[in-house]
Order: structure tokens, then C-alpha cells, then sequence
């Protein structure tokens, strides 16, 4: 409605002065006379309206006077802002030549802003990024849509540097600006970059090297174990066997005293033989090819419970197993794992008249162990857990918990060789899964593993 009513009021304006100037121009052909006897009244009417006439352009001389400062005073504001923004401008035609550059631009390509106009900027442009910068600026032609690209830029004189690069074709074919062009230095951040590439790369070769040292001390380590536990072996059963027929044979010829030092030697060729097993053992783990496949784990705590059952019939426990436990791992080791748990729990409840052993899968364990429980829909592994409610430990000393012959009770108060646990950290640590444990003295201690990669 108003572009109608505007073209209206323009028409009726168009007609007053074409009707005015038709009237100007016919009272000028006339001759004088003609014109002297021209009634007064429509001279008035003449004069009257040239006046409003000449008014009305004094009125629109003006406003283009005020509207022309103002385009230059815009332009002047525009000017000063494009040669003072910290980012290189420039302007270049379809043939890639600078038309216009401002302070940044002429600064980062180390010219004058008068040489810089009328030159290539493929000129400043290093070899390595000749072509891709040529790549950029075609797909820019090609698309109209605007490009960005890191590229290397050359001074004539100076170092080159790095510049995050913008094109945003104009695609006006009556201008000779044909690309706008944006200009960031980021030499500081490519070269940070660099430095952190260089770090990481000397990191991962330390790593890598440290890696292989401690893989080959960990494969020393292991083979003196074994020859150690593997070599003590026999001459601890000589020792046994020499003092077993010493007391057999000679027994009536030694006092009580050398009788009760050949049973201390017996008893600590036993334990001995104990330990060395056991080292040997978890040796062994470390050897041990692991084959997946589906795990009853089920089946195996009750097999361990009626295996430790048998051998104390008398005692009576409490132990409850959940059904339907399952996991992906080797079905050897697991078995190893989960039966030390038991016989863990089993030992340390041997004072309770009301012992009570647990096997199952919870997933409200503490956020200390593990970290938070897992998301609902997320892919983290069961965790399972060995509970009872025997002797317990003081977690101060937890740290000693896991390393082999390291006990928080003595063997006079619980036997065993201390090498339980640091069994069952190894074999849960070579399925992928974690190991964690809570506990208070008197209370009883909780068990809390994970197998596979997601745990």
C-alpha cells in the first residue's frame, strides 16, 4: 500500500512540473506583447508557483548537501575502522589482484599498502600452500560460499608466518572487488602446536622406552620367581624328608628339646614349600595364555564352598551364592580368582560362630572403588563382590593388602602364605577388570571386582 501511494504522490509531482514547465515554456515563446496582455492574476499564479518551485529544490539541494556529508562521513568512519581492525583486509578482483589492503594486511605481508594494490596475492603465498591456497579459492569462485583455511604466507623480506585465511566471494559482477579477503596471524599457536607435537612425540618415545625396560625387568623378575620357587623346591623336600627320618629313626636318642626344634623344622619346611607354591604360582600368571570363553562363575563359588566345606565339616557357615552369575574369561584363572576370595573369607570368619559368606553382583558399591555407578543404557561391566563377616582389616594398611607376603595378621592368629590376593589382583588385572575392597576390623571386608575391557 504505501509503494502505491508513493508512486501516486511521485506521479502527481512528475505531472505539476511537467504542466509547470509547459506553462514556463509557452509564456516564453509568446511574444512580448502576448505576454503584456496576459491577465495578472494568472502571472501571479506563475510567479507563485516557480517561487514554490524554486523553494522546494533550495529544500532538495539541501538535503542532498546534508545526505552527501554524511556518506562521507560513513565512509571516513568505515575507513578508519577498516585500517584499524587488528585483522589484514583485503579486497581482490576475479583475477586474485588487491584492489584495497588496510594497516594489518600491509604490515603481516611486510609491504606498503601502495605497492601491495595491484599485485597477486598468490605472490605472498609460500610454495608448500601454493596449491591449496589456489584449491580455496576456486571452490570459492566455484560455490559463492565463503572458505577458510590455514595457510603459510612468505614476506619479501622477513620470516614467514602462518595465517588463518577467509575468502567470502562478493559474486557482484559491476564491482571490481570480487573476493573479500581476512587475514589472522597464527604463527604463535602453529608454533605452540609444533612444540606440543615435538613433546608428545619425545613423550611417546620415553614411554615406549621405559615401557620396554619395564617389560624386560618385569620378564626378569618373573624368571628369577620361577627358578627361585621352581629350584627351592627340591631341597626343601630333602630337608623335610631328612628331618621326618630323623625323628623316625633317632627320635629315642634326641631329648624333648632337639624333638621340638626338628618339629620347628618341619613346620617351617611347610610353610616354606607354602610360599614357594605360591610364588611360583602367580609367576605362572604372568606366563599364562588366557583363553575367553563363557564363565560360569556360579558353578565355581558353589564348587569352592563344598570343596571348602570338606575340609571342615564341623564348622557351620552361612554361605549364600547368587544364581545365574555369569562373565566372559578364562574359566582356569577365574576359578583360581574367585576361589582365593572364598578361601579368603572362609579363613578370616573361622572365629564366628555365625559366619556368613557372600557371592553375588551389586551394583551399590562405593564411588571410591570404582567412581560412579554407570549410567542407565551404559556398557560398564558387572560388578561382582565376595562379602563376609569375619575379622576384617583396618584400611590404613590396605596399601600392603595386594602385595605378595604382605599380611595385617599374624600367621599364629590366621595361617596362609599371603599370597592369596596378590593371585587374584593379577588374574583380575590380566581380564581387563579392577579390583577393590572396604572393610573395618571386626566387621568383616568386602571384595569388589570387575573382568573385561569396559569395567
Amino acid at each position: 500500500m504505501g509503494r502505491i501511494l508513493l508512486h501516486q504522490t511521485n506521479d502527481c509531482e512528475n505531472a505539476m512540473n511537467t504542466t509547470l514547465r509547459k506553462r514556463a515554456e509557452a509564456i516564453l515563446s509568446r511574444s512580448p506583447d502576448e505576454n503584456s496582455a496576459l491577465p495578472t492574476r494568472d502571472v501571479q499564479e506563475l510567479v507563485h508557483e516557480l517561487q514554490i518551485y524554486q523553494a522546494e529544490l533550495e529544500i532538495q539541494n539541501e538535503e542532498l548537501r546534508r545526505a552527501q556529508q554524511e556518506l562521507v562521513g560513513a565512509r571516513d568512519r568505515y575507513k578508519e575502522l577498516y585500517q584499524s581492525v587488528p585483522v589484514g583486509c583485503l579486497t581482490l578482483d576475479s583475477n586474485r589482484m588487491i584492489r584495497d589492503a588496510n594497516a594489518a594486511s600491509t604490515a603481516m605481508l611486510g609491504t606498503g599498502s601502495q605497492d601491495l594494490a595491484g599485485q597477486r596475492l598468490d605472490k605472498f603465498v609460500s610454495e608448500e600452500d601454493g596449491d591449496p591456497f589456489y584449491l580455496l579459492m576456486r571452490r570459492a569462485a566455484e560455490t559463492g560460499n565463503r572458505q577458510r583455511r590455514d595457510i603459510r604466507f612468505r614476506w619479501d623480506e622477513g620470516c614467514p608466518f602462518w595465517a588463518d585465511l577467509e575468502v567470502v566471494p562478493t559474486l557482484c559482477p559491476k564491482t571490481e572487488a570480487f573476493f573479500l579477503i581476512t587475514l589472522s596471524d597464527i604463527t604463535a599457536r602453529k608454533q605452540a602446536e609444533g612444540q606440543f607435537r615435538t613433546l608428545n612425540a619425545e613423550l611417546d618415545h620415553r614411554v615406549k622406552v621405559r615401557t620396554d625396560e619395564l617389560a624386560t625387568t618385569n620378564r626378569e623378575l618373573e624368571s628369577f620367581c620361577y627358578s627361585v620357587s621352581h629350584d627351592l623346591r627340591a631341597p626343601l623336600r630333602s630337608i623335610d624328608a631328612f628331618s621326618k627320618d630323623l625323628l623316625e629313626f633317632h627320635g629315642p636318642q634326641v631329648d624333648d628339646s632337639g624333638q621340638d626344634l626338628i618339629h620347628r623344622i618341619r613346620s617351617n619346611c611347610e610353610r616354606m614349600t607354602l610360599l614357594t607354591e605360591g610364588l611360583l604360582q602367580l609367576s605362572l600368571l604372568a606366563r599364562v595364555q588366557i583363553n575367553l570363553w563363557p564363565v560360569d562363575l556360579t558353578a565355581i563359588a558353589q564348587s569352592a564352598a563344598a570343596d571348602l566345606r570338606r575340609t571342615e565339616p564341623t564348622r557351620a557357615v552361612d554361605v549364600r551364592i547368587t544364581p545365574g552369575l555369569t562373565a566372559a574369561g578364562d574359566p582356569v584363572l577365574l576359578r583360581t580368582a574367585l576361589s582365593n576370595l572364598l578361601e579368603n573369607a572362609w579363613k578370616f570368619t573361622g572365629k564366628r560362630p555365625d559366619a556368613v559368606i557372600e557371592f553375588g553382583q551389586t551394583e551399590n558399591y562405593p564411588s571410591s572403588i570404582f567412581g560412579s555407578p554407570c549410567p542407565s543404557g551404559g556398557t560398564r561391566s558387572p560388578v561382582y563382590f565376595v562379602r563376609d563377616n569375619g575379622a576384617g582389616f583396618d584400611m590404613r594398611y590396605a596399601d600392603k593388602l595386594f602385595t605378595p607376603f604382605q599380611r595385617l595378621h599374624t600367621t599364629a592368629e590366621f595361617p596362609g602364605s599371603g599370597i592369596g590376593l596378590a593371585t587374584v589382583q593379577r588374574v583380575i588385572n590380566r581380564h581387563g577388570g579392577r579390583i577393590g575392597f572396604e572393610s573395618s576390623p571386626g566387621q568383616g571386608a568386602t571384595f569388589y571386582f570387575t573382568v573385561g575391557t569396559n569395567a
